[in-house]
């Protein structure tokens, strides 16, 4: 079923959420991070944001096998990681998230349906394990 205009526009809600966290992770951290992992936060921050952008006009028609599904799962899991980025600790973690991100931004733009199953199992996965690692701590 391919999605609909709005559902795109969720789809880059959504990113642009996960990109305005993680500008305000690297300006909450930035004496905590090195030079090099502010510049690559906010390389990824830009890459999320390029892709909330074109998500609202080439993500409409993608064809997703399990469209509630796979939205749902997109949509949590982009929730999941706007609510803890900013507690991380560990700028690897944040990185890991960010770039999951921006690799299902980019299967999504791709329309590429295996790419996009791929990459959202990994983006949940991503931010389920950050989840577990907060409860843990």
């Amino acid at each position: 079923m391919p999605i609909s205009k709005e559902q795109a526009r969720e789809l880059g809600r959504a990113f642009l959420d996960v990109a305005h966290t993680l500008g305000t992770y690297r300006f909450e951290s930035w004496n905590d991070l090195t030079a090099a992992d502010r510049k690559r936060i906010e390389d990824e921050e830009w890459d999320i944001l390029t892709y909330s952008s074109s998500l609202t006009t080439k993500a409409v028609g993608v064809v997703l096998d399990n469209l509630k599904g796979d939205l749902a799962a997109i949509a949590g899991g982009a929730a999941q990681a706007t609510k803890v980025i900013g507690t991380i600790h560990d700028v690897k973690v944040v990185l890991k998230i960010a770039a999951a991100f921006v690799t299902l931004g980019g299967a999504i733009v791709s329309g590429n349906a295996v790419a996009i199953a791929t990459a959202a199992a990994a983006a949940v996965a991503a931010t389920g394990a950050l989840k577990a690692a907060k409860g843990a701590a």
